[in-house]
């Protein structure tokens, strides 16, 4: 078959097909074939466009600023590809009221996941920015009222100091290269995939609001399903009636893999089982449709992901001195060790200030000092007690100096 993207998208009615199973006739109606065979087209077309749509990302994106300012656009573009084919087929049903934009719009009322993940990316983000601003604000606070009772000259060293080394709630480096190792690309490019391929349920649901007779789930049956498949697996359940039973679950939930589970696991992989299970592209609709290999290098090599880890794990996070959300940041500790040497130096100058007021009362100092001299050591009287502790001569005495 060709380029899926170029194929003619017209009205499809669908036509009653038949399937045996264990001397079973399973009638598939000619409206559920219709959807069946949609399903399976806009299957392949997602893919082609998803495919096209990660030779972009790959192309275009390395980093967190490419990957917030360029894939949306990338997402729309290709979104745009799934929708000129169903308002093809909606056009040849003579439903006229949808341009590609328009249809666009309404898939991504319903189907975002792909969407999502940018905006949870955004929100992390923004997030950070907040932490950011609540930190510095928070030192320039704590140390404005440290030394608040020094002299203009301490304030405005400090004050120079801090601001010399904050730089508000500007996103840093190493925020930004951990916020971009968060994105798992395979996991997005599949959640693309998706989005594109529930543009049918879309299409689907468009055609039956203009009274079209075509199959469409109903929602809120699948613990239905489980609960008659925990039924068939009962010891008790007639067995005559499992494929009867198997095949009205897939009526009601085609897209349910436990239903052909059951089926292989009561019938075994044959040929009839096969017939089934390809025409409703079984298992491939339950696979993820990349992998890690497929995006090689798109996780930054500072990743803390540990080798051998499931992408769906949550990779290990450390806590240091700077932490922030959990996280190491290396930025932040030359910061913290930059206004430290600040703030010592501040010290010192200050120290200095004080030692130069003490020396304006020298004279009466030294009077203190001969008198606690002339009164002798109490040291012999304590019994050593307690050493030199609270002894008034100790700043003077031999014992102590």
């Amino acid at each position: 078959m060709g380029n899926i993207m170029e194929e003619a998208f017209t009205a499809y009615t669908g036509s009653e097909k038949v399937f045996t199973l264990n001397g079973k006739e399973l009638v598939i109606p000619a409206r559920f074939d219709a959807f069946i065979t949609y399903r399976t087209k806009f299957m392949k077309l997602a893919k082609a466009c998803a495919d096209k749509a990660a030779e972009e990302y790959k192309e275009k994106i390395h980093d967190l600023d490419t990957f917030r300012a360029l894939f949306q656009d990338i997402y729309l573009e290709n979104l745009k590809i799934v929708s000129s084919k169903a308002v093809d087929i909606l056009v040849s049903e003579g439903i006229y009221q949808f341009s590609i934009d328009t249809f666009s719009a309404k898939n991504i009322e319903t189907f975002h996941t792909a969407l999502n993940d940018l905006r949870t990316t955004n929100e992390s983000v923004k997030l950070t920015e907040q932490n950011n601003a609540k930190v510095t604000q928070n030192l320039k606070n704590g140390i404005g009222s440290l030394f608040s009772n020094r002299g203009s000259f301490a304030r405005g060293l400090v004050q120079g100091a801090v601001e010399s080394t904050l730089e508000g709630s500007e996103i840093t480096a190493p925020q930004k290269a951990e916020l971009y190792q968060r994105i798992r690309t395979h996991l997005l490019l599949h959640n693309v995939f998706q989005d594109y391929w529930n543009a049918v349920i879309t299409l689907v649901g468009i055609l039956r609001e203009n009274g079209k007779d075509i199959w469409l789930a109903d929602s809120g049956k699948i613990d239905d399903i489980n609960a008659v498949l925990e039924s068939v697996h009962n010891p008790n359940f007639p067995q005559e009636k499992v494929a009867d039973v198997l095949f009205d679950c897939i009526l009601k939930k085609p897209n349910a893999a436990a239903i052909y589970k059951t089926i292989e696991e009561k019938f075994g992989l044959t040929d009839e089982v096969q017939k089934i299970f390809d025409y409703f592209i079984y298992p491939d609709f339950t696979k993820i449709v990349y992998t890690e290999s497929d995006f090689p290098g798109m996780v930054p090599a500072n990743s803390n992901m540990a080798q051998g880890q499931n992408a769906s794990e949550e990779p290990k996070k450390e806590k240091g001195l700077f932490s922030f959300m959990d996280k190491e940041s290396g930025e932040s500790v030359k910061k913290g060790l930059k206004i430290g040497a600040g703030l010592l130096a501040t010290s010192v100058l200050l120290a200095a200030s004080k030692g130069g007021s003490t020396n304006n009362n020298s004279n009466n100092n030294d009077g203190k000092k001969d008198y606690y001299l002339s009164s002798g050591c109490k040291r012999a009287r304590l019994g050593a007690r307690d050493g030199c502790v609270g002894c008034t001569l100790a700043p003077y005495c031999s014992h102590c100096r």
